[in-house]
Protein backbone atom coordinates (compact mmCIF):
# COMPACT_ATOMS: atom_id res chain seq x y z
CA UNK A 1 0.00 0.00 0.00
CA UNK A 2 1.51 3.25 -0.85
CA UNK A 3 2.40 5.36 2.11
CA UNK A 4 0.91 8.69 0.33
CA UNK A 5 -2.31 8.83 -0.90
CA UNK A 6 -3.98 11.52 -3.14
CA UNK A 7 -7.12 12.72 -1.63
CA UNK A 8 -9.04 15.72 -4.09
CA UNK A 9 -7.55 18.28 -2.12
CA UNK A 10 -4.34 17.00 -1.21
CA UNK A 11 -1.86 14.14 -0.75
CA UNK A 12 -1.93 12.06 3.53
CA UNK A 13 0.77 9.97 4.64
CA UNK A 14 -1.16 7.12 5.09
CA UNK A 15 -0.27 6.23 9.05
CA UNK A 16 1.90 9.35 9.53
CA UNK A 17 -0.61 11.83 10.21
CA UNK A 18 2.19 13.48 12.07
CA UNK A 19 4.41 13.82 9.36
CA UNK A 20 1.66 15.79 7.46
CA UNK A 21 1.31 18.20 10.96
CA UNK A 22 5.03 18.67 11.06
CA UNK A 23 5.94 19.56 7.42
CA UNK A 24 2.87 22.43 7.52
CA UNK A 25 2.53 22.46 3.88
CA UNK A 26 -0.30 24.43 3.92
CA UNK A 27 1.66 26.98 6.32
CA UNK A 28 5.10 26.77 4.09
CA UNK A 29 3.32 27.83 1.01
CA UNK A 30 1.38 31.07 3.05
CA UNK A 31 4.67 31.86 4.30
CA UNK A 32 7.80 30.89 2.55
CA UNK A 33 11.38 31.90 3.93
CA UNK A 34 11.94 35.25 3.02
CA UNK A 35 14.69 35.28 -0.05
CA UNK A 36 18.15 36.26 0.87
CA UNK A 37 17.96 34.56 4.28
CA UNK A 38 19.75 31.92 5.74
CA UNK A 39 18.62 29.98 9.76
CA UNK A 40 21.28 30.06 12.60
CA UNK A 41 19.92 27.77 15.65
CA UNK A 42 20.68 30.33 17.93
CA UNK A 43 20.22 33.69 16.00
CA UNK A 44 16.80 32.75 13.69
CA UNK A 45 16.67 33.91 10.16
CA UNK A 46 19.47 35.78 9.30
CA UNK A 47 18.82 38.38 6.04
CA UNK A 48 22.20 38.36 4.33
CA UNK A 49 21.56 42.07 3.22
CA UNK A 50 20.33 43.61 6.43
CA UNK A 51 22.09 41.30 9.40
CA UNK A 52 21.10 42.63 12.32
CA UNK A 53 23.66 42.62 15.32
CA UNK A 54 21.23 41.51 18.04
CA UNK A 55 20.91 38.30 16.04
CA UNK A 56 24.62 37.23 15.94
CA UNK A 57 25.12 34.71 18.41
CA UNK A 58 28.30 33.41 19.51
CA UNK A 59 27.22 30.06 19.74
CA UNK A 60 26.02 29.94 15.75
CA UNK A 61 29.81 31.49 15.07
CA UNK A 62 31.35 28.98 16.85
CA UNK A 63 29.12 25.85 15.54
CA UNK A 64 29.27 27.39 11.73
CA UNK A 65 32.97 28.23 11.70
CA UNK A 66 33.93 25.02 13.33
CA UNK A 67 32.26 22.87 10.73
CA UNK A 68 33.91 24.87 7.60
CA UNK A 69 36.98 23.89 6.39
CA UNK A 70 39.81 25.68 4.57
CA UNK A 71 40.96 25.22 1.48
CA UNK A 72 37.82 23.45 0.71
CA UNK A 73 39.06 20.42 2.70
CA UNK A 74 42.28 19.97 0.91
CA UNK A 75 44.02 20.18 3.88
CA UNK A 76 46.73 17.31 5.81
CA UNK A 77 46.92 18.12 9.47
CA UNK A 78 49.34 14.54 10.24
CA UNK A 79 52.34 16.97 10.45
CA UNK A 80 51.26 18.90 13.13
CA UNK A 81 50.26 15.73 15.04
CA UNK A 82 46.54 15.86 14.05
CA UNK A 83 44.65 12.29 13.47
CA UNK A 84 43.73 11.11 10.08
CA UNK A 85 41.42 12.54 8.47
CA UNK A 86 41.21 15.54 10.69
CA UNK A 87 40.40 18.90 8.74
CA UNK A 88 41.74 22.70 9.59
CA UNK A 89 39.08 24.58 9.47
CA UNK A 90 38.01 28.14 9.67
CA UNK A 91 37.73 27.73 13.45
CA UNK A 92 41.39 26.77 13.61
CA UNK A 93 42.83 28.79 10.95
CA UNK A 94 41.25 32.39 13.27
CA UNK A 95 42.62 30.99 16.53
CA UNK A 96 46.23 30.81 15.26
CA UNK A 97 45.42 34.21 13.47
CA UNK A 98 44.50 35.34 16.41
CA UNK A 99 47.08 33.85 18.56
CA UNK A 100 49.96 35.86 15.79
CA UNK A 101 47.85 39.02 16.59
CA UNK A 102 48.41 39.31 20.39
CA UNK A 103 52.07 38.28 20.31
CA UNK A 104 52.66 40.84 17.38
CA UNK A 105 50.95 43.75 19.61
CA UNK A 106 53.56 43.02 22.33
CA UNK A 107 56.65 43.40 19.44
CA UNK A 108 55.19 46.68 18.23
CA UNK A 109 54.48 47.59 21.87
CA UNK A 110 50.63 48.50 20.79
CA UNK A 111 49.07 50.38 23.55
CA UNK A 112 45.64 49.52 25.01
CA UNK A 113 42.82 49.46 23.54
CA UNK A 114 44.36 49.39 20.70
CA UNK A 115 45.83 45.51 21.12
CA UNK A 116 42.73 44.52 22.09
CA UNK A 117 41.19 45.83 19.44
CA UNK A 118 43.54 44.34 16.79
CA UNK A 119 43.10 40.73 18.20
CA UNK A 120 39.13 40.97 18.05
CA UNK A 121 39.44 42.23 14.78
CA UNK A 122 41.75 39.28 13.58
CA UNK A 123 39.52 36.53 15.35
CA UNK A 124 36.74 37.89 13.79
CA UNK A 125 38.29 38.35 10.20
CA UNK A 126 36.37 35.39 8.83
CA UNK A 127 33.13 35.32 10.59
CA UNK A 128 31.20 36.27 8.02
CA UNK A 129 31.92 33.20 6.72
CA UNK A 130 29.28 31.23 9.62
CA UNK A 131 26.71 32.76 7.56
CA UNK A 132 28.07 32.60 3.60
CA UNK A 133 30.76 29.67 4.10
CA UNK A 134 34.25 29.94 3.19
CA UNK A 135 34.47 31.06 -0.52
CA UNK A 136 37.80 30.04 -1.95
CA UNK A 137 39.69 32.70 -3.31
CA UNK A 138 40.07 32.17 -7.31
CA UNK A 139 36.01 32.01 -6.69
CA UNK A 140 35.38 35.20 -4.55
CA UNK A 141 37.62 36.88 -7.65
CA UNK A 142 35.15 36.14 -10.21
CA UNK A 143 32.29 36.57 -8.20
CA UNK A 144 33.51 40.32 -7.11
CA UNK A 145 32.43 43.25 -6.50
CA UNK A 146 28.85 42.17 -5.06
CA UNK A 147 30.85 38.85 -2.90
CA UNK A 148 32.88 41.52 -1.46
CA UNK A 149 30.31 43.97 -0.55
CA UNK A 150 28.20 41.31 1.02
CA UNK A 151 31.24 40.52 3.28
CA UNK A 152 31.91 43.90 4.23
CA UNK A 153 28.08 44.17 5.86
CA UNK A 154 27.75 41.25 7.26
CA UNK A 155 31.58 41.81 8.74
CA UNK A 156 30.37 45.60 10.21
CA UNK A 157 27.28 43.73 12.06
CA UNK A 158 29.63 41.72 13.77
CA UNK A 159 32.10 43.78 14.78
CA UNK A 160 28.78 46.17 15.99
CA UNK A 161 27.41 42.75 18.37
CA UNK A 162 30.58 42.55 19.57
CA UNK A 163 31.06 45.90 20.88
CA UNK A 164 33.90 47.24 18.50
CA UNK A 165 33.61 50.08 15.94
CA UNK A 166 31.89 48.78 12.64
CA UNK A 167 35.28 49.27 10.73
CA UNK A 168 39.22 49.23 11.68
CA UNK A 169 40.92 52.13 10.91
CA UNK A 170 43.73 51.65 7.26
CA UNK A 171 46.46 50.64 9.66
CA UNK A 172 44.04 47.93 11.93
CA UNK A 173 43.04 46.25 8.34
CA UNK A 174 46.98 46.21 7.41
CA UNK A 175 48.24 44.42 10.37
CA UNK A 176 45.03 42.31 10.50
CA UNK A 177 45.67 41.24 6.53
CA UNK A 178 49.12 40.44 8.05
CA UNK A 179 47.82 38.12 10.11
CA UNK A 180 45.72 36.51 7.66
CA UNK A 181 48.16 35.79 5.14
CA UNK A 182 51.24 34.90 7.41
CA UNK A 183 48.90 32.17 8.84
CA UNK A 184 47.90 31.38 5.13
CA UNK A 185 51.97 30.66 4.82
CA UNK A 186 52.29 28.93 7.63
CA UNK A 187 49.39 26.31 6.96
CA UNK A 188 50.36 26.36 3.38
CA UNK A 189 53.83 24.74 4.64
CA UNK A 190 52.45 22.66 6.88
CA UNK A 191 49.49 20.76 6.06
CA UNK A 192 48.99 21.69 1.86
CA UNK A 193 51.65 19.39 0.82
CA UNK A 194 52.56 20.78 -2.85
CA UNK A 195 51.54 24.57 -1.99
CA UNK A 196 54.88 25.23 0.00
CA UNK A 197 55.39 28.29 -2.06
CA UNK A 198 52.07 29.55 -2.13
CA UNK A 199 53.47 32.64 -0.30
CA UNK A 200 53.43 33.96 -3.69
CA UNK A 201 49.94 34.86 -3.56
CA UNK A 202 49.99 37.49 -0.37
CA UNK A 203 49.87 40.79 -1.20
CA UNK A 204 53.80 43.01 -1.46
CA UNK A 205 52.34 44.88 1.80
CA UNK A 206 52.51 41.54 4.03
CA UNK A 207 55.95 40.49 2.06
CA UNK A 208 57.78 43.81 3.07
CA UNK A 209 56.02 44.22 6.66
CA UNK A 210 57.00 40.29 7.44
CA UNK A 211 60.55 41.27 5.92
CA UNK A 212 61.17 44.44 7.92
CA UNK A 213 60.31 42.67 10.83
CA UNK A 214 62.71 39.76 10.47
CA UNK A 215 65.01 42.27 10.41
CA UNK A 216 64.41 44.45 13.08
CA UNK A 217 63.08 41.85 15.69
CA UNK A 218 65.37 39.20 14.24
CA UNK A 219 65.40 37.07 18.04
CA UNK A 220 61.14 37.80 18.04
CA UNK A 221 60.42 36.50 14.37
CA UNK A 222 60.68 32.58 15.31
CA UNK A 223 58.19 32.73 18.30
CA UNK A 224 56.07 34.51 15.66
CA UNK A 225 56.03 32.60 13.20
CA UNK A 226 55.76 29.43 15.62
CA UNK A 227 52.16 27.89 15.67
CA UNK A 228 50.40 25.90 18.30
CA UNK A 229 47.57 24.48 16.84
CA UNK A 230 46.29 22.47 19.37
CA UNK A 231 44.55 19.79 17.31
CA UNK A 232 43.48 17.77 20.80
CA UNK A 233 41.11 20.20 21.11
CA UNK A 234 38.51 20.62 19.21
CA UNK A 235 37.81 23.75 16.60
CA UNK A 236 34.50 24.48 18.32
CA UNK A 237 36.06 24.61 21.74
CA UNK A 238 38.95 26.72 20.48
CA UNK A 239 36.73 29.38 18.90
CA UNK A 240 34.66 29.49 22.36
CA UNK A 241 37.56 30.20 24.40
CA UNK A 242 38.75 33.15 22.42
CA UNK A 243 35.71 33.98 21.89
CA UNK A 244 35.25 34.40 25.45
CA UNK A 245 38.56 35.85 25.95
CA UNK A 246 37.65 39.11 23.83
CA UNK A 247 34.54 39.46 25.35
CA UNK A 248 36.17 39.45 28.79
CA UNK A 249 38.98 41.94 27.72
CA UNK A 250 39.05 45.30 30.05
CA UNK A 251 38.73 48.28 28.42
CA UNK A 252 39.87 51.61 30.03
CA UNK A 253 36.79 54.13 30.37
CA UNK A 254 37.53 56.55 28.41
CA UNK A 255 38.11 54.26 25.33
CA UNK A 256 34.80 52.19 26.19
CA UNK A 257 33.02 51.70 22.77
CA UNK A 258 29.42 53.14 23.03
CA UNK A 259 26.83 50.90 21.10
CA UNK A 260 25.08 53.72 20.16
CA UNK A 261 27.69 55.90 18.57
CA UNK A 262 28.87 52.32 16.70
CA UNK A 263 25.19 51.01 15.70
CA UNK A 264 25.05 55.04 13.71
CA UNK A 265 28.30 53.72 11.64
CA UNK A 266 26.21 50.92 10.30
CA UNK A 267 23.63 51.22 7.70
CA UNK A 268 22.74 47.66 8.51
CA UNK A 269 22.03 48.60 12.23
CA UNK A 270 20.58 51.82 11.86
CA UNK A 271 18.24 52.06 14.94
CA UNK A 272 19.21 48.53 16.66
CA UNK A 273 19.72 48.65 20.47
CA UNK A 274 22.37 46.94 22.12
CA UNK A 275 24.07 43.68 20.71
CA UNK A 276 23.33 40.66 22.72
CA UNK A 277 26.15 38.11 23.21
CA UNK A 278 23.80 35.09 24.62
CA UNK A 279 25.58 31.82 23.69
Amino acid sequence: MNAITNQGAGYRFNGLPHLEDYLGWREMVRDPQPKGCIGALQGGLLDLLNLRPTDVKVSDICRGLSAIPRYNGQTDCSKWGGVKGRIWTVSDHSVVAFEFAKKLSVILGLPQPRAYLYAAYTLLHDAPEYIIGDIVSPLKELLKPFISKLEDGLARSVHISFGLPAEPDEEMATLIKLADEVMLLVESVAIRPGFEHYEMRITEQSRWLLRNLAFSHPDRIEDLLTVNPRLEISAAEKMGAALDEILAYPLVAQNVVNIADIVSQSDAAEDMPGPSMET
